[in-house]
Order: structure tokens, then C-alpha cells, then sequence
């Protein structure tokens, strides 16, 4: 009896990891990153595009939820509109990661303004030798 009407979805988490790592400034990918593989031009109008699509997906949501519950953009690297602002940070070490969410650094936070703020994935296990089935990966991995 008392929960009826209870929403079971209280945030809309749209995509994750959406873009380059780190976000548009900070990646730091093959080739020195998203701001040297492409000339200006081409990288704004992936930029806009981008920022275009995640903008008219968040806006179709927003009109379809009649309970008007946040949107979490994109869970970890960029987000362009945003009720709930997170970033990913695979620290192994806890007093390292502790000294990181202490002084989160500028690629975590570049563009926050005032949204709650998540560690939406931290610590686990980074294996990364040649992409997720590299021929460098151990096979037990696979």
C-alpha cells in the first residue's frame, strides 16, 4: 500500500562513455589525441554533431517524462546537458584514489556547474595491452 505509485526509475542514465575519453580537451588517445587527429574544422562539426545528438535525446526525455526525474547525459566523459555530472576514475591504489577525489583533476570536472556530482565507476581491473581481445591480452581475460 505505501508504495503504490513509487517510481522505480529515479534518474535516466542516457549513454555512457560517450566520446573521446577524457572529453574533448583532455583525450590523450594514439596520435596525441582528439585535438591533433583532426583539423579544426572537421573536430567542431564532430563537436556540434555530437553535442546536437546527445542534446535532442536528452530534450525527447525530458518531454516524454511526465515525472520530470534528472537525466544523467552520459555517464564518465562529456557531457553537453546534464542534471547529474559523473566521471570515471580506475585508480587501483585506495590512497591514491583518495588523494584524486580529494583534488579531482580538471579533466573530471572541465564544465561542471553546481550538478551533483557522481564517481559513476572507480577502481576495478584495467587491462588494456591491444583493445579488449588484443593478441596481448592473456587468455583467461577473454
Amino acid at each position: 500500500e505505501t508504495l503504490h505509485n513509487h517510481p522505480s526509475i529515479v534518474a535516466w542514465g542516457l549513454f555512457n562513455e560517450f566520446g573521446p575519453k577524457g572529453g574533448w580537451k583532455h583525450h590523450r588517445g594514439i596520435g596525441g589525441g582528439f585535438k591533433r587527429r583532426y583539423p579544426q574544422k572537421k573536430r567542431q562539426e564532430i563537436i556540434q554533431s555530437h553535442c546536437d545528438f546527445v542534446t535532442g535525446v536528452v530534450h525527447e526525455v525530458r518531454r516524454r517524462d511526465k515525472h520530470k526525474r534528472p537525466i544523467h547525459d552520459s555517464s564518465g566523459w562529456i557531457h553537453v546537458e546534464t542534471d547529474l555530472w559523473s566521471f570515471h576514475e580506475y585508480q587501483q591504489r585506495p590512497e591514491r584514489l583518495e588523494k584524486i577525489l580529494l583534488n579531482l583533476p580538471l579533466c573530471h570536472i572541465d564544465g561542471h556547474s553546481g550538478q551533483p556530482l557522481l564517481a559513476s565507476e572507480y577502481g576495478g581491473v584495467g587491462l588494456d595491452v591491444g583493445g579488449p581481445f588484443g593478441p596481448r591480452n592473456p587468455k583467461e581475460f577473454l
